[in-house]
């Protein structure tokens, strides 16, 4: 003879299904969080590597603009003092010849 379960019985049943349910659905979306999570990671460290090798050839550039600035004004700066000592020079030749 059938015995229909207790209207307990299937509420359990189906909870203990809906459980199941629940954890077979949320396994996927945690993986999906965790390969995301280190994806995100990953391109964040590629994006602050790569952000800091631009600063890196920016510092480079300017580095050598620095210098290359520097070195026109030392020459500038030794050839006005190189005329200034001609001309020192030339007042003493000057100044020799009178006497």
């Amino acid at each position: 003879m059938f015995h229909p379960k207790s209207s307990q019985d299937m509420n359990s049943s189906t909870h203990s299904s809906i459980e199941r349910l629940k954890e077979r659905s949320m396994w996927l979306p945690k993986k999906l969080l965790v390969a995301l999570f280190f994806y995100f990671l990953v391109e964040s460290i590629i994006a602050i590597a790569s952000f800091a090798l631009f600063a890196l050839s920016i510092f480079k550039y300017s580095l050598l603009v620095i210098a290359i600035v520097v070195a026109v004004l030392r020459i500038d700066f030794s050839q006005k003092q190189t005329s200034r000592l001609a001309a020192v020079y030339d007042d003493d030749a000057v100044m020799s010849d009178r006497s």
